[in-house]
C-alpha cells in the first residue's frame, strides 16, 4: 500500500529490485564542484574488501584496525 503509483517510479523500483532484500541498497553521494570523480572512485575502490577478506567474516573484521575515531 505504501508504493508510489506512478509506472516510472514503479519501475525505478523494479530495476533495483532482488529477491530476498527487495529494493534495499545503500548508495554514497557525493556532490561538488571541481571533484575528480576518477580519483575519489579510485580511492573508494581500495576500500573494498578483497574476496578472501570477504570470506573471512566478522569474526575476522572486527579483529582488524578501526581507521576511524569513535562516536560518541
Amino acid at each position: 500500500e505504501r508504493w508510489p503509483r506512478d509506472p516510472e517510479s514503479v519501475q525505478r523500483i523494479l530495476d533495483k529490485w532482488v529477491d530476498g532484500v527487495g529494493d534495499a541498497r545503500q548508495e554514497l553521494v557525493l556532490i561538488g564542484m571541481g571533484m575528480d570523480e576518477q580519483a575519489l572512485r579510485a580511492l573508494l575502490d581500495e576500500c573494498l574488501l578483497t574476496d578472501a577478506e570477504m570470506a573471512m567474516g566478522p569474526q575476522a573484521w572486527t579483529q582488524w584496525d578501526n581507521p576511524f575515531p569513535g562516536w560518541n
